[in-house]
């Protein structure tokens, strides 16, 4: 890392590391990332087949048009503001990789959001992504985090992540269309 971007890391408190000479940062989503971040989002969805819909332009109509990325558009009352965080991965200023947990009750929160871009994946960027939310979790005072994944026979890389994490399958926590729930106690 050249000293420029340490001292830039080290200034502006972000946490940067570099890989493969490219700068990576994990940040609080901030307005600017809102886009980038949702971006992600419906490309998982087409990747995922999460709908019949057969071009990013139909699910970004469908997300508009069922408030999906409502939790984007007002972090603070979603995230920030209610014992949560959602931060953003960026590999040189760009939008690779997402994940927040926000309030559920009192000492649960929920995983959401946690997806990357398919070139960032396989890189180690999930693993410190997760370190840096469970602190986050932990310093909140939740015991447990829970999740949602809703193609989980599409999904088996996610649900292998999970696993690895400690996460354990359970009955739904809420009304969904996800197929599986899953839980992981914290220390």
């Amino acid at each position: 890392m050249n000293r420029f971007i340490l001292f830039i890391c080290i200034v502006t408190q972000l946490h940067c590391t570099t890989v493969d000479q490219q700068t990576i940062e994990f940040t609080e989503l901030q307005p600017h990332h809102i886009s980038a971040a949702k971006d992600i989002l419906y490309h998982i969805v087409h990747e995922f087949k999460y709908t019949d819909l057969n071009s990013i332009e139909e699910i970004v109509d469908l997300c508009a048009q069922h408030n999906i990325c409502k939790d984007y558009d007002d972090p603070d009352a979603y995230y920030f503001n209610n014992r949560g965080t959602f931060l953003v991965v960026l590999e040189n200023d760009k939008v690779i990789g997402t994940g927040g947990i926000k309030f559920f009750s009192d000492d649960t929160c929920e995983l959401k959001r946690f997806y990357f871009t398919p070139e960032a994946r396989g890189q180690g960027l999930a693993t410190k992504l997760m370190q840096k939310l469970i602190a986050h979790a932990q310093e909140r005072g939740y015991k447990k985090i829970c999740l949602e994944i809703y193609r989980p026979q599409a999904q088996t890389a996610a649900v292998r992540f999970y696993t690895k994490w400690g996460f354990h399958e359970i009955p739904h926590y809420k009304e969904t269309t996800a197929l599986l729930s899953m839980e992981m106690e914290l220390d």
